[in-house]
């Protein structure tokens, strides 16, 4: 027989487990849900720090923060954008890159980003930027492609104003150009070294000393120079200001070499250095040495002739006497030059000697006449021949005077100066 009441007790208890189940799946579902929206606030809450701080970023990066769609429209930028292309904000939001950028069309920036991504040394020179005024500048760019859930993209890019280090960079190398050009059309040899390296040389250089390239390359700045040279040539490359002074090579070959060095510190592709010009004074030295030699012999003989020699100048002040004059007068050969030619004359000559100098002349450069000379208290007669010696304009230089004493002669009655004898 069917048990109606326990089937309904049944019934019951099946119910009261459904409502249980029923009450913990609302239960769960409502802390999943609260849980859901717990995170998705903290979500949005961290994506709002992130938004916040990522302006606050921007507005205080010196560097240009500019971002861009898919077709190169500026779509967000930071003040320093606006700073650095001298633009507001409306004039920049929804305008094409080319905008700001030294180009006459609208940007492709997959090309854009491929250039930027594999920059080539001459980017720089390639692609500038222009401002408001119309001004162009060298301008650095990093980018960076943003990809979003629907595979939609922008780019991110900042770009920072380079002017100046590129036009540094190019006065560089303009000085370098400029230093291979003087260096391979000059006759002097010309390298650049730092304390420790030879940097650059021109071929003369290399001539000179005897060395090929690749020596040169591994030698040291003071190699170069003689034992005899080094101690005065490592003083003065520490001079900060420009140095010219004489040394001796050692070439390759084992040869000394004098030559004459300029040298001067310098800035070789932003570190200190220093430039040195040589030039080969060898066959000056040779002439020097023979000039001098001459000099010794030509002293000797006129310090050694019984005639009195002596040299003045336009303004009759000697520069010259040989021994000979100075022991006539009585006088130290050092204290002679100096003194005016009238200190040895009778006062009463002085003007025909002024009417007398009048008459040499570049076709009549030599005269004679006779002058009284004062030797101690005593007066004496002198044949002077004066020869004026011009440069090769014809402008008189000075005079020479080859002299002799005639007072004998005059004291004998030979007062014709026609008939003095000549010597």
């Amino acid at each position: 027989m069917f048990n109606f009441f326990k089937y309904t007790k049944k019934n019951e208890t099946i119910d009261n487990k459904s409502k249980v189940v029923q009450q913990n799946f609302l239960s769960t579902t409502t802390d999943i849900i609260e849980l859901s929206q717990d995170i998705i606030y903290s979500l949005k809450n961290k994506i709002n720090d992130y938004v916040n701080q990522i302006n606050s970023i921007s507005e205080i990066l010196s560097d240009a923060l500019i971002l861009v769609d898919d077709v190169g429209c500026i779509k967000n930028l930071n003040n320093s954008a606006l700073l650095l292309f001298g633009y507001f904000e409306k004039d920049l939001i929804d305008y094409n890159l080319s905008k700001i950028f030294d180009i006459q069309k609208n940007i492709n920036m997959d090309e854009l980003y491929l250039m930027v991504r594999k920059p080539n040394k001459h980017q720089y020179e390639n692609f500038r930027g222009v401002k408001s005024s119309g001004e162009k500048i060298f301008i650095d760019i990093s980018a960076n492609k943003i990809i979003k859930i629907d595979k939609s993209y922008y780019y991110v890019m900042i770009i920072r104003d380079v002017t100046l280090r590129v036009k540094n960079d190019q006065k560089i190398i303009e000085s370098e150009q400029r230093f291979r050009s003087f260096g391979e059309t000059s006759s002097d040899g010309m390298l650049i070294h730092s304390s420790e390296k030879i940097l650059d040389w021109n071929p003369k250089f290399s001539e000179i000393i005897g060395y090929n390239n690749n020596e040169i390359s591994s030698m040291r700045p003071e190699d170069f120079i003689h034992p005899i040279g080094k101690e005065l040539y490592l003083k003065l490359d520490n001079s900060t200001i420009l140095e010219h002074y004489e040394t001796i090579l050692l070439c390759k070959n084992g040869d000394m070499l004098d030559v004459s060095i300029n040298s001067k510190p310098v800035l070789w592709k932003g570190k200190d250095a220093r430039i040195k010009v040589l030039r080969d004074i060898s066959n000056y030295k040779e002439t020097e040495k023979k000039l001098r030699s001459s000099k010794e012999k030509y002293k000797t003989i006129i310090d050694n002739t019984i005639d009195l020699v002596c040299c003045f100048s336009v303004d009759l002040y000697i520069t010259f006497s040989n021994q000979t004059f100075c022991e006539y007068f009585g006088i130290d050969v050092h204290n002679c030059v100096g003194r005016s030619i009238f200190d040895f004359m009778v006062p009463d000559d002085h003007p025909d000697l002024l009417t007398n100098l009048k008459e040499i002349s570049i076709t009549t450069p030599v005269i004679r006449h006779l002058y009284r000379v004062k030797v101690g208290n005593e007066y004496r007669w002198q044949d002077w021949i004066d020869r004026g010696i011009f440069d090769n304009s014809g402008k008189l230089l000075e005079y020479q005077t080859v002299s002799r004493d005639v007072t004998h002669y005059i004291n004998m009655g030979k007062n014709n100066k026609e008939n003095i004898i000549e010597f």
